[in-house]
């Protein structure tokens, strides 16, 4: 495995460890009490930064990624949402996200993490 295959597969590790602490913070969680945990709350933001930041790291290997180029770009997107406009997050939209579209991207990142692992 070439080093920049290793920085990927470590960036992809970081992604798949977000998302699943992403699901541990809102599992079996109401939105209402989500809102009311502050600790789940800004662990999941916390996730979604760490989330986009490997996602922008991927995206930077050109071309390598091209396939899932549009959902790390979304990932990316939702990280400097989170991180530069932090007083306007609507937890709607992140517990909305955490609950509709992390396992899917969750089974797309297993997916990239099993298919780099047999690379190795």
């Amino acid at each position: 495995m070439s080093l920049d295959d290793e920085k990927s597969l470590s960036y992809l590790k970081y992604m798949q460890q977000a998302l699943n602490d992403i699901l541990e913070h809102t599992n079996n969680l109401t939105f209402e009490e989500f809102v009311q945990d502050k600790a789940k709350r800004q662990a999941t933001q916390l996730n979604f930064i760490i989330l986009g930041e490997n996602a922008g790291r991927l995206l930077a290997q050109k071309d390598k990624f091209k396939e899932n180029e549009e959902i790390f770009k979304l990932s990316k997107t939702m990280r400097n949402f989170i991180t530069h406009q932090y007083e306007d997050v609507s937890l709607t939209l992140i517990y909305a996200t955490a609950k509709t579209d992390i396992p899917e991207l969750k089974l797309t990142l297993d997916n990239l993490v099993k298919s780099f692992s047999k690379n190795a």
